[in-house]
């Protein structure tokens, strides 16, 4: 009996074995060999299968497999993409702005007041840099009408103010030192493009005004064409540089996005622009005798000597500035040296009669900045040669001023008589 209820049992697992084989059968044959273990973008995905209950073997079981469908994560490789793409736009950037009216960054230019004249005389600029006139102790800075492009202002410095000025419209600007326009002083401003370069040709000028433009018409017409202008060999590295991590951002996309079909590629080709230097001629202004007496402004540095003493070889610097020496009248000692400074269009000389009687007259060479030890008291007066006409000149009162009477019986006019007052004046008050 016991045999028979085994042998029952056994058969009946084996029916249920079968008969789950055959349910589960039809399923296995028609998915494919990977539908357990399907790899999409590297991501394992499992099937997700619900519990059955088996509560006799009498009943059907139904196996139900739904299958999970992965989009392609492709996120990555989107964010790879912008970047190139901002890459490329950044590459784009410079080499299209090269092709626009260059832009300055702010640059100041410096223009100094040496003598009679401006150095540089001719100066190019691009919009938006600054142009700095210094050493102005006695000139200043006016734009000439008609000499400058048509509706830009017209700036006029104050006498002896060391001027700044930003220039934001393109064209030639030419201006002049107000006092000093009779000695042909002033100069050149070249703002981009000389886009007033006919206007300027065309302008009715004499004297002073016509060397300035023919000055700046010669610049302008010097400078490169447009179309040669534009990146320079720096804005160049840059773009080559761009393009080149560009590039390695490509490859790498292209490595890490294999499955992507669809590649993005843009090209960008850049074309080198070469840079030309102006070259601005230098201009030595010539030196011009001016006839009329400038109006006479005086500083008067009277130091008082309480006894003739002996120096003990103090220097005494006279400076010139712009058509006077800065002091005036300058009080020494003997032995004590004086020295001019600032003399790159200027001399001194001594003038006959108006230095102690059998004291050495002297005469500096153009533009030297010349010393001279006094050993012998009195009053000396002297002169800029090239500028007397402007009545530049100046004294020494060495020690006493023995020479006083004699000084005060000179018979002179003008700019030395002018010399002679202060002279006295000065001695008098020691």
């Amino acid at each position: 009996m016991n045999n028979t209820k085994a042998v029952i049992a056994v058969l009946v697992h084996v029916a249920l074995i079968v008969f789950v084989v055959l349910a589960i059968w039809p399923a296995l044959k028609s998915g494919d060999t990977d539908r357990y273990h399907t790899k999409t973008a590297g991501v394992v995905i499992q099937p997700v299968v619900e519990e059955i209950d088996v509560p006799a073997m009498t009943e059907t079981i139904d196996i139900v497999t739904e299958e999970v469908e992965m989009p392609v994560d492709v996120e990555v490789v989107t964010e790879q993409v912008e970047v190139v793409e901002a890459a490329m736009e950044e590459v784009v950037e410079p080499v299209a702005s090269a092709d626009k009216p260059v832009m300055g960054g702010g640059q100041v230019h410096i223009v100094t007041a040496q003598g009679l004249k401006y150095e540089p005389l001719v100066t190019v600029i691009a919009i938006g840099d600054t142009v700095a006139w210094e050493n102005m102790s006695s000139h200043d800075t006016q734009a000439i009408e008609g000499l400058v492009p048509g509706g830009s202002e017209r700036w006029h410095s104050s006498m002896g103010e060391n001027f700044q000025r930003t220039f934001t419209q393109e064209g030639i600007y030419i201006y002049k030192c107000t006092p000093h326009w009779g000695a042909a002083m002033g100069g050149v401003i070249i703002v981009g493009n000389p886009v007033n370069l006919e206007a300027i040709k065309a302008a009715t000028a004499k004297g002073a005004a016509k060397r300035l433009v023919k000055k700046a018409i010669k610049a302008a017409e010097e400078m490169p064409e447009a179309e040669d202008s534009g990146a320079t060999a720096e804005v160049m590295e840059v773009v080559t540089e761009q393009v080149e991590v560009a590039e390695a951002v490509v490859d790498e996309v292209a490595t890490e996005a294999v499955a992507v079909e669809a590649a993005v590629a843009e090209e960008v080709v850049v074309e080198e622009v070469v840079v030309e230097e102006v070259v601005v001629e230098e201009v030595v202004v010539e030196e011009v005798v001016v006839e009329e007496v400038v109006a006479e402004e005086v500083v008067a540095e009277v130091a008082a000597v309480a006894t003739p003493a002996t120096g003990g070889g103090q220097v005494h610097i006279v400076t010139a500035q712009g058509l006077k020496y800065e002091p005036l009248v300058t009080v020494i000692a003997l032995g004590d040296t004086v020295a001019w400074e600032n003399m790159s269009s200027h001399d001194t000389q001594a003038i006959e009669g108006l230095v102690p009687e059998g004291s050495e007259r002297w005469h500096s060479s153009m533009g030297e900045n010349y010393q001279r030890t006094f050993t012998q008291e009195g009053i000396y007066i002297f002169k800029c040669t090239p500028h007397w006409g402007a009545a530049m000149g100046g004294v020494i009162i060495v020690g006493n001023p023995v020479n006083l009477e004699a000084i005060k019986a000179a018979t002179v006019k003008g700019a030395a008589k002018r010399l002679v007052k202060k002279a006295i004046k000065a001695a008098e008050a020691m």
